[in-house]
């Protein structure tokens, strides 16, 4: 439960300090948002215990269908701060890659990333009345799952940017490419000894949204 409290006691204490204003200008105020498009993780495995083991990088990927709420105040006439949690609903693929000994190939392992949510901090700034650049910085966590091993949750940093539009109203489209960087944890296996295992990867996003 650790891993929802973050994004809860973050976005509370946004509302409380900026205040629910009403909507005035563009990309302002309360908002719900989807997107979809391709999702790439990165999972990598470090520091064996074990003498002359060492992994591959696996790399489950497939498409994304992402959900999340934000809010969004304006500084100014063309800047705007944003913050916003989001969950990704779907998992990804199943990914194989070779455990090696000494160089070469003696097993395998397949994993894939589950439950994944983030929470970021988004500038921006108006580049037209109706258009909207902005960065993402934020963190992530994530469950990875290692065939045959127990879950590991996982967390990181996230970096990224995208362009939003309005269409019609207080609706707008936006498109954004999104990169994560995860920190290493340890992970006892099964058969005997341990590793750093580390989420990684990136997105590239679709979506619409709306401002309330």
């Amino acid at each position: 439960m650790k891993k929802y409290l973050l994004p809860v006691i973050v976005m509370t204490t946004f509302f409380a300090v900026s205040g629910a204003w009403a909507q005035s200008k563009a990309f302002e105020g309360f908002g719900a948002y989807a997107s979809t498009g391709y999702n790439q993780y990165k999972l990598e495995g470090s520091g064996s215990s074990v003498s002359g083991i060492s992994f591959d990088s696996a790399n489950p990927s497939g498409g994304a269908f992402n959900a999340g709420l934000d809010y969004t105040m304006a500084l100014g006439d063309s800047y705007r701060l944003g913050i916003a949690a989001e969950t990704n609903l779907v998992n990804s693929s199943e990914s194989t890659a070779a455990i090696n000994k000494d160089g070469a190939a003696v097993s395998s392992y397949t994993a894939k990333v589950k439950s994944y949510y983030q929470i970021s901090f988004n500038p921006g700034v108006l580049i037209q009345n109706d258009t909207l650049a902005y960065v993402k910085l934020g963190y992530f966590s994530a469950t990875a799952h290692i065939t045959g091993e127990s879950d590991l949750d996982q967390d990181g940093f996230l970096f990224g940017g995208g362009i939003k539009k309005v269409i019609d109203g207080n609706w707008y489209i936006f498109g954004e490419f999104n990169a994560r960087s995860g920190r290493s944890t340890s992970k006892s296996f099964s058969s005997g000894g341990t590793a750093d295992i580390k989420v990684g990867g990136y997105n590239a996003l679709i979506g619409v949204g709306t401002n309330f």
